[in-house]
């Protein structure tokens, strides 16, 4: 039975772990936008839409 507890322990862990990284993700896609923005690169802003839909994808795995 402590397996079980410990093992549900890190699978919490885990996922807050993972929803951290994710949750970081969509921020680093979003400032990265910014400065593609005040840059003026179109170009830029269709990888920041790649990189927002990566993010969400990471979010979604996440839950």
């Amino acid at each position: 039975m402590m397996g079980c507890k410990k093992a549900e322990e890190a699978a919490g862990e885990a996922e807050q772990a993972a929803e951290e990284a994710a949750h970081e993700a969509h921020e680093a896609a979003e400032a990265a936008g910014e400065a593609a923005e005040a840059a003026g690169e179109e170009a830029a802003e269709e990888e920041m839409e790649g990189a927002e839909e990566a993010a969400a994808g990471a979010e979604e795995e996440a839950k």
